[in-house]
């Protein structure tokens, strides 16, 4: 399959929306990643006096993008409203597509994690505390209840779905808004996910040991573990004879994608890399691709000691059999933190604006590369490139892994 094959029928990403740690719009989000900037430090959300680690990637000032519709929404957990600053500066940047589709043939397909937690947090402190509590802080608790509250606030009518697979469930509902798009289920799609952070989590990760008590150097030889973020990542997916019909214009196509659950443990992955590289070779047969045309790799890259030397083995194992050598490969994650179940959406969003802008993202707070990790993981500082295609991994707890292949092309 040529390149002119692949791109006609291709679903463009007709618009995008951020909210993250660097910056709570695409702009400032992608000015402070090519900038290196980090947005991991001290957390004022809740108390971490007494964990392992009190750094976080917490979202700041987000508040200022909620407009009054929204504030006026009743019964939001701090993950709706990232949810809905996210999708509404995608839809704008897609030129509303709501005003030129139908209602019911606009799906929504949200990646969940802790959704409303804190707020169910609140409800057992004050339990706890009085034995009485408001049990309006439960209702947006259900893993469902952002995707709702997107599809209400902004009229969406078509198929509706969330998913809810760790640190792959953004990634996985790219994907599966690609699906819908591309068999003609729907004619656009909203997708991506919004993840906060809450004592729950933090607590976990905490206990596992599996937090550094710095800021995350992912394949760093002394890394120590990963910093936990939050925040929200939306695309709007359509295929490019429709948003060309409208008078629309975007650079950016999702290729595919592929699924597979690697089963190898609980928490941790196969340290041969056999699942997470067949996730990646599965994505890149889905769209006839081969491993020496991707250009750029965007990790999953947590920091963990594990993690990353299977991550690492497993795009070795790739191009084991090609005649290129590995791509560039970076971790978002060593400036917006882990944001689980988010995570895939904002990688997604940063792989995109590379590509776009024909900028590496950087992997900072790099001293050392892992001699289990011998890989150009673009230490430090962002630099340019020239690629068109890019591979943005996400690899949650039980193996539940996803790769989705975007590609730059022409407008």
């Amino acid at each position: 399959m040529d390149r002119t094959d692949r791109e006609s029928g291709s679903i463009l990403i007709s618009g995008m929306g951020i909210v993250s740690p660097l910056g709570n719009d695409v702009a400032a989000h992608w000015s402070a990643v090519a900038a290196s900037r980090c947005g991991i430090g001290p957390m004022d959300l809740f108390d971490t006096s007494r964990h392992r680690t009190r750094l976080g990637a917490q979202v700041r000032g987000y508040e200022l993008r909620l407009t009054p519709a929204m504030r006026a929404l009743r019964h939001l957990s701090r993950a709706d409203h990232f949810a809905l600053i996210a999708a509404a500066e995608a839809l704008e940047a897609a030129g509303s597509p709501q005003r030129h589709y139908p209602a019911d043939r606009i799906a929504v397909v949200v990646g969940a994690g802790v959704g409303g937690m804190l707020l169910t947090e609140r409800f057992t402190a004050d339990y706890t505390r009085s034995g009485q509590a408001n049990p309006l802080d439960l209702l947006p608790y259900p893993p469902n209840y952002a995707c709702d509250v997107l599809a209400s606030f902004f009229h969406l009518r078509g198929e509706r779905a969330t998913f809810a697979t760790a640190c792959s469930s953004s990634s996985m509902a790219i994907g599966w808004g690609f699906d819908l798009v591309r068999t003609g289920r729907a004619d656009c799609a909203l997708v991506g996910g919004s993840d906060t952070l809450c004592e729950l989590t933090y607590a976990g990760f905490n206990s596992l040991r599996s937090v550094d008590p710095e800021p995350c150097r992912p394949f760093d030889a002394n890394r120590n573990g990963l910093s936990l973020g939050e925040g929200a990542g939306f695309l709007v997916l359509e295929r490019a004879e429709n948003a060309r019909a409208r008078g629309l214009r975007s650079d950016l196509a999702i290729l595919g994608y592929a699924i597979r659950t690697e089963c190898h443990h609980m928490t941790a992955p196969d340290p041969t890399g056999q699942g997470a590289a067949a996730v990646m070779a599965a994505a890149l047969r889905n769209c006839g691709l081969a491993p020496a045309e991707i250009g750029y790799i965007n990790a999953h890259g947590t920091a963990t000691p594990q993690n990353d030397a299977a991550e690492a083995a497993a795009i070795l194992r790739l191009f084991a059999e090609s005649p290129a050598a590995p791509p560039p490969v970076s971790s978002t994650k060593s400036q917006i933190g882990h944001a689980l179940g988010a995570a895939g959406a904002l990688e997604a969003v940063t792989t995109l604006c590379a590509l776009h802008h024909q900028v590496l993202p950087p992997t900072i707070h790099h001293e050392q590369t892992d001699p289990q990790c011998p890989l150009d993981v673009v230490p430090n500082r962002a630099r340019a490139g020239s690629f068109r295609i890019a591979l943005s991994n996400s690899f949650a707890f039980g193996g539940n892994n996803c790769t989705l292949v975007f590609a730059r092309c022409g407008v």
